[in-house]
């Protein structure tokens, strides 16, 4: 990674607080992790779970993002108590 002219807090900022992320499945879980490492992050902060599980109701400000990158899901379903886990209108 090049660090340009980045101070050693920013350095600190990028690397433990700036990038998130969840995926559902193994494989590109791994390839998720292994693609942040390459591109210069040590400890990517990627979890192996199911965001679609989370209650939207359930999420509270402190855990909300001001950014949200996603890749839409490529088949598959969900069980039904995921599904019930979004409200009409959303």
């Amino acid at each position: 990674m090049r660090s340009g002219n980045l101070s050693t807090a920013q350095l600190k900022q990028l690397q433990e607080s700036t990038f998130y992320g969840k995926e559902k499945k193994s494989l590109a879980y791994v390839i998720a992790i292994m693609n942040m490492i390459l591109h210069g992050i040590e400890a990517p902060n990627i979890l192996h779970t199911n965001t679609l599980a989370e209650n939207i109701a359930d999420i509270q400000n402190k855990d909300r993002y001001d950014v949200i990158l996603a890749n839409p899901p490529f088949g598959g379903k969900e069980r039904k108590e995921v599904q019930q886990n979004f409200l009409a209108g959303w």
